[in-house]
């Protein structure tokens, strides 16, 4: 998940799990939990129920990688999609 929006690491996850873990694994205290990952294709969260500042307005968030920048622009332009980023926007 190497370069992903909206990843998070706890640094107490990190030194018991190791980097490795970590690049897959993110923990951390937000109103969205890690729920899947498919490598070039999507990064999901889900609502975290018992979040300290009440529950998020949204039920879940979809990181959806499109490589092709022309698809991604095309596909946001079609309201597919919310936000458009490139690899160079990521770091």
């Amino acid at each position: 998940m190497e370069g992903t929006n909206g990843l998070q690491i706890s640094p107490t996850a990190f030194q018991a799990n190791g980097a490795d873990w970590a690049k897959t694994h993110p923990v951390d205290t937000g109103p969205y939990k890690f729920s899947a990952f498919v490598p070039d294709t999507f990064v999901d969260y889900i609502c975290f129920e018992d979040y300290w500042g009440g529950r998020p307005y949204l039920d879940g968030v979809r990181f959806i990688v499109i490589a092709d920048a022309k698809t991604a622009q095309m596909t946001f332009l079609a309201g597919q999609a919310d936000v458009l980023a490139s690899s160079s926007d990521i770091k």
